[in-house]
């Protein structure tokens, strides 16, 4: 994966999208796969080892959130989905359920394009990061606030001893605000800090994993820890969170 020409897989089920957005890509020097169908895609994903999924989110046989879910259980790899539904509910679901993007139809090949090579750039960085072996980190990169610790290495995040399941993107806003705590972030430097390019005016996308972020550390008691400053951004903050047994 991630070679000198990445691999994308398209999941859509309407031809004409399907060959337009394909020849857009290859235009720009990457290598397609094609599935038409949930059925295909889930059989073949496998075989085709991409380095992003651009898929439909309203498939006709398979419905595409759910497919999207079984491939996150195996796959860590960017999830754009493409669907004609522009209403809020719908992205909110759609990046709930392991999505990292999602763009609406109809759309323009050069906004898709943006984003597409954001998301390899970006996971490319992290695999490049990864490759380094222990003794040539430059530090060890534990963050550790009251009964939180952050383990970048490992990706790993612990409260009162528990592990925190996070998603990629959730991890990285969480130790992009742990690295500043108290600071303020805009969405739109979020966006572009987390996902690699500027967000195109739409950072709903943000909204929703900051949503879901917030959520997993309040299941474990972390309340208030990620506040929203209305009408200007995020911010980690640690004075008014409150974490079970903190001394």
């Amino acid at each position: 994966m991630l070679n000198e020409q990445p691999t994308i897989l398209i999941i859509d089920h309407e031809v004409h999208v399907h060959q337009i957005v394909k020849a857009s890509l290859e235009q720009s020097g990457y290598q397609i796969r094609s599935c038409y169908s949930g059925k295909q895609a889930i059989s073949e994903v496998t075989k085709y080892q991409p380095d992003l999924i651009l898929m439909e989110a309203a498939l006709p046989d398979i419905d595409g959130l759910f497919i999207c879910q079984q491939l996150r259980k195996t796959l860590d790899i960017p999830i754009l989905f493409l669907s004609v539904k522009s209403e809020e509910t719908d992205k909110i679901v759609g990046l709930t359920v392991g999505a990292d993007d999602y763009i609406s139809k109809p759309f323009g090949t050069g906004e898709l394009i943006a984003r597409i090579k954001a998301h390899i750039r970006r996971t490319m960085l992290d695999v490049m990061k990864e490759k380094i072996p222990n003794s040539y980190r430059p530090e060890n990169k534990v963050i550790s606030y009251h009964s939180m610790t952050i383990d970048e290495q490992r990706c790993e995040v612990m409260l009162e001893g528990q592990f925190v399941e996070l998603s990629s993107k959730e991890f990285k806003i969480l130790v992009l605000f742990a690295k500043h705590p108290g600071r303020v972030f805009e969405p739109e430097e979020i966006y572009r800090l987390i996902w690699g390019c500027d967000g195109l005016d739409d950072f709903r996308t943000v909204a929703v994993h900051i949503s879901t972020l917030r959520k997993k550390l309040e299941k474990q008691g972390a309340y208030r820890m990620i506040q929203n400053i209305r009408g200007l951004g995020y911010k980690l903050e640690l004075r008014e969170s409150r974490i079970p047994n903190e001394t």
